[in-house]
């Protein structure tokens, strides 16, 4: 029979706690009253029809219904107390009818609270009976955290402190502490240079107490193999090693260890073999080399001053021949052909000589002895002039000039090629007996010497083939002669002439003390020079020696005026 709707109006005021026998002992909170007035219902409900009455299953008026009503409400005598009501902890009252153990929060079978053994009953991890282990909590609640954990580590002494113990276990633990270690490997605790990861060195002690001493140190030394027993090794290899075994040295340097010739100490040879192993095959300062001219200028030939040593001829810069007369110039070396060009090409010392003919240079005035006369030997001042009959200028780099007489020997020297005589076209040039000469005020002909070619006062200046202090033009008879490209027998004669001297003899020349002996201006060539007959004393006047006090006369290096 359906239930008829019943209006409630309850008024709790109650004690602080009130105790539901029956339930799990929890102390609920009644402190809190509601005020209910209910005047239009009643607990007792008649049915019209039938007109029995029913007690309630509800009896403290909570919406749950008593257990033994077939509800789920654990304590029908208080409303406080049923299914989804705030529960407090530790109450002794199981105020949401949940059926657990108000004690034991945590569910781990240990109780909590003010009475309870359990020191933390939020985790079920921590209880008197949990195992200990290294988390940082008092998982078995003994007061102390990490203590002998289940999950820790041995402990040893560790006597000297290099982190490292030995002996019997002391115990277990989370962290080592100090004096204390978790390995028992240290071999000599009472030596902190001495365990397990510690230095090996070459001193007898077993440092990292593997069992031996000196093995793989630090301080040790790789050593080679050396099988051809010339004191460097290249072969296998033992590397931190405190002594060399047999046949083994320090030295790993050998390029080749099948050779004993060739090590690091040995010198390099011209035998195309890096004999020194340095990686470089016969390289400057080896033993056998040869001596090859530099070659600057690439024409093929070097300078013979300057060389440079080498197994084999370099493939550029070098030259097996020495003949190179100037190796700044491609344009000059010994087998080249003479050009026309102003350039010594053949290195033979002359200049053009194959472009110079018989006649291109003329002797137009000769002094044999100016400052006196009549039969004085003197020949001091001597000069004579050459005049260019060509239309190109010619150097007399080395050529030959030469004087004779039938029975005077026969004196001769070269042009100085480092002072070269170049004469222009149409123009002369001066070659004189020494340096002894000053030009005066007066002197509208100055002696100015192109060529010195000898001088007895300053013998050690002017000597050798360029020079000769005995060249003297003889007074009375004498031949005097250039040539190029050789001496008299070898050489091209460019032009000389043959004078003598006789008081009563037509063909005689003339010969005037303090004059000089010159051409006619309008016979200025190598045939009309060999004519007496075109040569005068010089009529013109000047003073060109030092201490002189007399005239001398002629025209060095000046066009010849008309003889008288």
């Amino acid at each position: 029979m359906e239930t008829p709707l019943r209006s409630i109006s309850v008024l709790f005021l109650l004690p602080a706690l009130i105790l539901a026998p029956g339930c799990d002992g929890k102390v609920e909170d009644t402190s809190d009253t509601s005020d209910t007035s209910d005047t239009s219902d009643t607990s007792d409900t008649s049915d019209s029809e039938t007109g029995d009455t029913q007690q309630t299953a509800d009896a403290d008026m909570d919406g749950y219904d008593a257990v033994s009503a077939g509800g789920d409400d654990c304590d029908d005598t208080n409303a406080d107390i049923h299914p989804g009501a705030e529960d407090a902890w530790y109450d002794g009252v199981d105020s949401d009818c949940a059926g657990n153990n108000d004690f034991d929060q945590d569910g781990d079978g240990s109780e909590g609270g003010d009475s309870g053994l359990d020191c933390n009953d939020d985790d079920a991890s921590v209880n008197p009976d949990a195992p200990e282990i290294c988390d940082g909590q008092d998982n078995d609640c003994d007061g102390t955290s990490d203590v002998n954990p289940t999950d820790g580590a041995v402990i040893y002494s560790d006597a000297d402190g290099d982190g490292y113990g030995a002996g019997d276990a002391i115990g277990t633990g989370c962290a080592v502490e100090v004096g204390t270690s978790n390995s028992a490997d240290d071999c000599n605790d009472a030596d902190d240079s001495i365990h397990p990861n510690a230095d090996e060195y070459c001193d007898s002690v077993d440092e990292n107490c593997d069992g031996t001493a000196d093995d793989h140190p630090v301080d040790g030394t790789n050593f080679g193999q050396d099988s051809d027993s010339d004191g460097y090794g290249s072969g296998t290899v033992i590397e931190n090693a405190c002594a060399a075994p047999e046949g083994y040295v320090e030295s790993l340097d050998d390029c080749d260890d099948s050779a004993a010739a060739v090590n690091p100490a040995a010198i390099e040879a011209c035998d195309s073999i890096d004999n020194d192993c340095d990686t470089f095959i016969d390289e400057a300062g080896s033993t056998g080399e040869t001596s090859f001219y530099v070659d600057a200028d690439g024409d093929g030939e070097g300078d013979a001053e300057t060389t440079g040593s080498f197994c084999t001829l370099p493939a550029s810069g070098y030259s097996e021949n020495g003949d190179d007369c100037d190796d700044t110039s491609a344009d000059r070396y010994s087998t080249n052909t003479e050009s026309d060009d102003g350039l010594d090409n053949d290195c033979d010392l002359w200049v053009d000589e194959d472009f110079v003919a018989a006649g291109d240079l003329v002797i137009t005035e000769v002094v044999r002895q100016p400052r006196v006369g009549g039969s004085s030997t003197n020949t001091d001042a001597q000069w004579f002039e050459i005049y260019n009959n060509s239309s190109r200028d010619v150097d007399m780099s080395y050529w030959y000039v030469v004087r004779s007489s039938g029975s005077t020997s026969t004196d001769a020297f070269f042009v100085d090629p480092a002072a070269p005589v170049i004469v222009p076209a149409g123009d002369y040039a001066v070659f004189c007996k020494t340096s002894d000469y000053e030009s005066s005020a007066t002197a509208g002909y100055p002696l100015l010497c192109d060529y010195i070619w000898g001088d007895a006062a300053e013998a050690s200046t002017y000597s050798g083939i360029y020079h000769d202090n005995t060249f003297n033009l003889q007074r009375d008879a004498d031949f005097l002669g250039f040539y190029v490209g050789g001496g008299t027998s070898t050489g091209t004669k460019i032009d000389g002439i043959t004078w003598t001297y006789s008081a009563t003899s037509s063909s005689s020349w003339p010969r005037d003390s303090t004059y000089s002996m010159m051409l006619d201006s309008g016979s200025t060539d190598a045939t009309s020079n060999d004519t007496n007959t075109n040569w005068c004393s010089a009529p013109t006047s000047y003073t060109w020696w030092v201490s002189g006090t007399s005239y001398e006369y002629g025209t060095p290096g000046f066009a010849n005026p008309t003889c008288p």
